[in-house]
């Protein structure tokens, strides 16, 4: 067997690379320098730095260093986006497939003085030190440590765990880390309008609130034909538990059936209250107010996109690599997107080499008309595209070259859902992986109509809505939260998505009753408010 490199006392020549960065992992390991800028062999001086203040120290033992094949850790590079109560995977992978079982993992978030937030080390959870607002909340995927995944599961997401987060990996000859950066949106409550009052030129004084969103939401008022309408008035404060905000208008023409909205909104996440003033009920009871509240989680393929297996930030020394080597990576977990956005299927090839040269192909699995898009000598070649695709898939031509044969697909259809095929292939080699996509529409906004009274002092409502995909669930709620029982709810399927109508009758509705019709998906919710004020009946 051959004797492993080791430090000589020959100060003539440079450390190889390899030798330089096992050096740099052993003064790291003995916590000489936290940036190691150049290394003389035997008793020259370490150069380091650590703070301001340099120093030396001569090496008091050969270090022996074993290298296997190069091993990198890879994670997102784009931040992940998620909202508050939510689990969210910060994904760290070994490439290529390199068992963890044995190494060091710790996770710990940058820039806070109680930053570990997991450690795994000697084939156990070593979490006596883990920060406390962590403690019950974090979890490695232990059956997935031997093929080199070591992503950390965080449960519950709450606003303070937005920050950068570090996942080092580490044996006894070789560590390597990424950064992970979080961002934790939180949803406000469900926004109310309310009509304050009445002005003498026969104005009507609305005022909408809500709370409790991060970061700050836009606020918009609209009238039924989409117009934005001026604000007279926005407040916004800020607390532990997010923003809340006040905003007041006064509207004019309340003729019949005439709807003005409060709409707030963020990047990912939109709650809409839908006010309508009917000039029938207004001569007749003074107000009926009819609110509709919708909240819709719009998932930008995102979550999901977080998962790509990205470029580690540092650039490695360019060596000739044969195509047996290589590997095509891509999202283990399905991409979920909504109906009309943009998604990106993520392809790479693993280590980064060009595939100019090479033929990309994506095809959709288990359907006649297959082909979604074809690249073969230097050009997109998609005369026999599927019909449904013609116009709607891309490449990134400008990262072809680092081994990027990702697909941009647009304006989603309900029948893009399913699993696809990247093909990536030149005259000696092949690999492929299967990305499974989720497409689902979020409806329209439901409505409730008072549709009759029985005699005995019951009201009967019916909420209806329409296009949701795949089948949202139906609940009736009162006030206090409780589920009502549902006399009837109907169900019809067309080209468009599914279609609902649910009635109910309520005998209950004391002074400012509320009832609630709430049509839910896994990441999209449509919830409508009905307020029956006694004195207006």
């Amino acid at each position: 067997m051959d004797e492993p490199e080791s430090f000589s006392h020959d100060s003539s020549s440079l450390l190889s690379e390899d030798l330089l960065l096992c050096a740099v992992y052993y003064f790291k390991k003995k916590r000489v320098s936290t940036e190691l800028k150049r290394i003389q062999q035997y008793a020259g001086p370490v150069i380091g730095q650590f703070g301001r203040q340099s120093f030396y120290e001569p090496l008091q033992e050969p270090i022996w260093c074993y290298w296997p094949e190069r091993l990198q850790v890879f994670g997102p590079e784009e931040p992940l986006v998620a909202v508050v109560g939510e689990d969210l995977v910060l994904f760290c992978f070994i490439k290529p497939n390199t068992s963890a079982v044995d190494m060091t993992v710790e996770w710990f978030k940058l820039y806070v003085e109680d930053s570990l937030v997991h450690l795994y080390r000697d084939h156990k959870d070593k979490n006596e030190d883990q920060a406390q607002s962590y403690r019950g909340r974090t979890s490695l995927f232990k059956e997935e440590l031997q093929k080199g995944n070591v992503s950390l599961k965080l449960s519950d997401l709450r606003v303070s765990d937005e920050g950068e987060y570090k996942c080092l990996v580490e044996d006894n000859s070789w560590y390597d880390d990424i950064t992970v950066n979080v961002i934790v949106e939180a949803q406000g409550s469900h926004p109310v309008i309310m009509m304050e009052s009445y002005d003498n030129s026969g104005g009507i004084n609305l005022v909408c609130e809500s709370r409790g969103w991060n970061p700050e939401p836009d606020v918009l008022w609209l009238d039924r034909e989409g117009v934005t309408l001026t604000a007279e008035d926005t407040q916004t404060h800020r607390d532990t538990e997010g923003f809340s905000v006040k905003s007041r208008i006064t509207v004019y023409d309340y003729s019949d059936s005439n709807s003005f909205y409060c709409k707030l909104q963020q990047h990912h996440h939109m709650m809409e209250t839908e006010i309508i003033i009917s000039s029938k009920v207004f001569d007749a009871w003074k107000w009926i107010v009819g609110i509709s509240v919708s909240a819709c989680l719009i998932a930008v393929g995102l979550i999901v996109t977080a998962i790509v297996c990205n470029y580690h930030k540092e650039e490695i020394k360019k060596e000739k690599q044969s195509t047996e080597h290589l590997q095509v990576f891509g999202p283990e977990e399905p991409l979920v997107a909504v109906v009309g956005e943009d998604l990106v299927l993520p392809c790479f090839i693993k280590p980064n080499t060009s595939v100019v040269d090479m033929t990309v192909e994506w095809f959709k699995l288990y359907v006649e008309d297959s082909l979604l898009h074809l690249y073969r000598d230097h050009k997109d070649k998609n005369e026999g595209q599927a019909q449904s695709y013609r116009g709607r898939t891309s490449l990134f031509k400008e990262e072809l070259q680092k081994g990027n044969a990702s697909l941009k697909l647009s304006d989603l259809r309900v029948s893009d859902e399913g699993e696809y095929k990247c093909l990536v292939e030149d005259k000696s080699w092949s690999d492929d992986i299967t990305v499974n996509v989720i497409v689902e529409a979020q409806g329209s906004n439901p409505v409730i109509t008072m549709e009759s009274f029985d005699n005995s002092g019951g009201i009967n409502l019916v909420c209806e809505s329409s296009g949701w995909n795949p089948e949202p669930d139906v609940l009736w709620l009162d006030r206090e939260g409780v589920t009502l029982t549902v006399e009837d709810t109907q169900i019809h399927r067309d080209t468009e998505g599914f279609s609902v109508k649910s009635h109910i009758n309520v005998y209950d509705y004391s002074d400012s009753n509320s009832f609630y019709c709430k049509l839910q998906q896994q990441h999209h919710m449509l919830e409508t408010e009905i307020i029956i004020n006694s004195k207006c009946l």
